[in-house]
């Protein structure tokens, strides 16, 4: 941030005339000064080493120290700034606190961090967006839960992918729809599976192709009938067909 006004450290502007000004220098180089010269009204209170308060005709404050500052309050320490707030830290800053902090902005904030964010957290997080949620990540998003994750979504979920996707289970996965589900692939879907149960009120194959049982066993249990037409031929090859009505 740009200070071409000096804000953060403004030279002195004091000015004094005599016979207005009343000045007290001690023998170690300490000085009190109160200046009375019309228009230029000022309190100055320095240091031999070269710390100074002052105090201008516009009610400017200055403090400038050249060593440390400690202010320790036995009580409550309030600050009310009525304009802006600037703070500049050259070095580390750590803030302490054994109770809680409560936050409130009115407007927008905006926080700028030049290298990496930890935040550790002890007990719970609990975050609460009355409107939408935006997050852009320039490179990996690595997210390591050692319990259980729940999310409830009252509207749609979309998710959209430019590459691949690899999902790993170690237990079981269910899906459970109150409507239709559909998997649209314009390549192929593979399904790789010990035993493959489906279990309908009913089954259509819709195909333009083949369907072509690789290897294994093929069992069809119905309550109904079992319907099928081809405007093709059907071809049935096998070493034994056994047929119970």
């Amino acid at each position: 941030m740009s200070d071409t006004n000096n804000r953060r450290h403004p030279p002195s502007t004091f000015e004094a005339e005599y016979p207005y000004n009343q000045a007290t220098v001690t023998r170690g180089g300490h000085e009190f000064h109160i200046n009375d010269t019309p228009d230029k009204e000022s309190l100055r209170i320095a240091h031999t080493k070269g710390s100074y308060v002052e105090i201008d005709k516009d009610g400017r404050t200055v403090v400038n120290s050249i060593g440390k500052a400690y202010y320790y309050m036995c009580d409550g320490f309030t600050t009310s700034v009525d304009g802006h707030h600037d703070l500049l830290v050259n070095g580390a800053m750590n803030v302490a606190v054994k109770g809680s902090v409560y936050e409130d902005t009115a407007g927008n904030r905006y926080m700028g961090v030049g290298g990496n964010l930890i935040v550790a957290i002890r007990d719970n997080l609990k975050q609460l967006i009355t409107g939408d949620k935006f997050e852009s990540i320039g490179g990996d998003n690595n997210i390591e839960i050692e319990g259980a994750e729940f999310k409830e979504i009252t509207s749609k979920s979309v998710t959209r992918i430019g590459g691949g996707k690899t999902e790993i289970l170690g237990g079981n996965w269910s899906v459970t729809s109150s409507a239709n589900a559909e998997i649209i692939s314009e390549g192929s879907v593979r399904i790789k599976c010990k035993h493959f149960i489906i279990d309908a009120e009913s089954i259509t194959f819709t195909t333009a192709g083949d369907i072509k049982p690789v290897s294994g066993d093929v069992t069809i249990n119905s309550k109904g009938q079992v319907n099928s037409t081809s405007v093709g031929n059907t071809v049935v090859t096998a070493s034994k067909i056994i047929l119970n009505g």
